[in-house]
């Protein structure tokens, strides 16, 4: 994958994982559940930041995701 595509890809799920958080967050306090509010907002980011990744292709090319088998 080119330097920008993973770039692009980073930030914007960077972005959708804050933003879950964020809403979860705000969720959680309206309903005065704020630590349930923010573990689904943190477990729906993550799936966002997984999809957004799978989308882009991160992690497709090389040894990328691999970890440190080669």
């Amino acid at each position: 994958m080119e330097p920008q595509k993973r770039n692009t890809a980073t930030k914007i799920a960077g972005v959708a994982f804050l933003g879950c958080m964020m809403l979860g967050l705000g969720f959680g306090m309206a309903l005065e559940r704020t630590a349930v509010g923010l573990f689904i907002g943190t477990g729906s980011g993550f799936i966002l930041m997984g999809l957004t990744w799978a989308f882009y292709g991160k992690g497709k090319e090389g040894n990328e995701g691999e970890g440190t088998r080669g």
